[in-house]
């Protein structure tokens, strides 16, 4: 779902959400692992089967992040 955000002086931003889920290798659930809208405090983590929903701009860069798991940068794509 899309949804429009102001960050003052009318500027108006495109926000939407996103919902995926994080597994390894072998397409196992990883729970509890953080996803985090890159340069700013927003984010979440996974659930129990690993799924994950988090509202973002349109032209966010999310950074997953795991004990044992090297950091991965995602870019935002619809």
């Amino acid at each position: 779902r899309d949804y429009y955000a102001s960050r003052g002086l009318g500027d108006v931003y495109k926000r939407q959400t996103v919902k995926g889920a994080i597994t390894d290798m072998q397409g196992e659930a990883i729970i509890g692992a953080n996803i985090i809208q890159q340069g700013t405090t927003n984010g979440t983590i996974t659930d129990i089967d690993g799924n994950f929903t988090l509202e973002v701009p349109a032209d966010a860069q999310l950074v997953i992040s795991y004990i044992d798991l090297v950091n991965r940068n995602l870019v935002n794509r619809i």
